[in-house]
Order: structure tokens, then C-alpha cells, then sequence
């Protein structure tokens, strides 16, 4: 599972008003995996792509777009401003609040840097619980994925995209530990 960790979310424009802004942005991708031992690769069979919280794919590895070769890693095709992940283009220019997220002028030159000392383990075996913003400067603070940060004074079933401020804790996106529990990473939310 790849949890795409995003500040906030732009919202939509309707009739000249926003709709559905939010701090933070919750976003995954949920990658079904097989190994074949006479090549020894990893290959993907099944995926799930949030698109804000349930409006994403889900079904066949064969149905997705890979950059590099069939089954290897997926593309993912992140909406402007809204960042709902999608499989295909013409998905995410389909999808969203009112049909309004847009990948029309979205390149395809980047990938996502996995990287290994924010992997977060599993409920049983947890290597991170929380992990500091990568732009200090605009959104300071800390998120905790599995549980609340002790040290802060927030409901631990948002993410905030780093606002730690109470102040700014208000209207914000679903925690990654609800998410996890909900795809049985982890059952420990009471």
C-alpha cells in the first residue's frame, strides 16, 4: 500500500465557488502482488486506487497502464489540484466531485519515490508511526499514521497534512490509520 501524502486538497470550482477543499489529502494505491519464481520479479495482480476515498478502481492488474513493462510497477494518474488517484487519463477527466478532477495537462516523466526509512510496517510489525513534514517551512508539524502524536492535542482520525495547529484542524481528510484498519493492516482503533 502506498499512502500518497498530500497537504491539502484545492477543491473544485462550481459555478465560481470552491467545493470540497480540505487539509490534507489522504490518497493510495493498494497494489495486490505475486511472485514468479522462474523470473524472480514481483509482479502486480489486482489494485486499488483511492481516488478520494472509494470513486477509484479496483479490479485486474491487467486493466492498468505501466510506464515500463506489462504488470511491473502501475501508473498512476494524479488529478490537478485534487490529487484523486486513477489508472488511466480519461478515468481521472471522468472522475471526482462533479466529474471535475483533470489530468488534461498532466506529463508522465515522474515516479513516486518509495522511500525506505518512511516505510510504516504493519499493525504487528510497525517500523514508523509518524513522520515529519518534508516542507517544514510551509506545513510544519508531524502526522502520526497508526496512532496520535502524544504530543500534539488533535482527534487522531484526521490528517491534516501537517497542520499540527489546532486551529487548522478543522475540515480535514480521513487518517491513515483509519484507512489502514479499514484493509485489515491494522485492527487496533476503538
Amino acid at each position: 500500500m502506498y499512502l500518497l501524502s498530500y497537504h491539502q486538497d484545492l477543491g473544485a470550482v462550481v459555478a465560481g465557488v470552491t467545493v470540497d477543499a480540505h487539509k490534507g489529502d489522504s490518497e493510495y494505491v493498494l497494489l495486490w502482488v505475486g511472485y514468479d519464481e522462474v523470473t524472480m520479479h514481483w509482479y502486480a495482480k489486482w489494485a486499488y486506487y483511492s481516488a478520494h476515498g472509494g470513486s477509484g478502481f479496483a479490479g485486474r492488474a491487467s486493466l492498468l497502464e505501466y510506464p515500463d513493462h506489462e504488470l511491473g510497477y502501475p501508473r498512476v494518474w494524479v488529478a490537478h489540484g485534487k490529487h484523486g488517484g486513477y489508472r488511466a487519463r480519461h478515468t481521472c477527466n471522468a472522475g471526482g466531485f462533479g466529474e471535475l478532477d483533470d489530468c488534461t495537462n498532466n506529463v508522465d516523466d515522474e515516479r513516486v519515490e518509495v522511500i525506505r526509512e518512511r516505510n510504516l510496517g504493519s499493525g504487528e510489525f510497525q517500523f514508523l508511526d509518524c513522520a515529519l513534514s518534508e516542507s517544514p517551512g510551509t506545513y510544519p508539524g508531524t502526522e502520526c499514521y497508526w496512532y496520535v502524536d502524544p504530543q500534539q492535542e488533535w482527534f487522531p482520525f484526521e490528517f491534516c497534512g501537517w497542520n499540527y495547529l489546532p486551529a487548522y484542524r478543522d475540515g480535514c481528510a480521513t487518517a491513515y490509520g483509519v484507512i489502514l484498519d479499514d484493509w485489515g493492516f491494522w485492527a487496533g482503533i476503538e
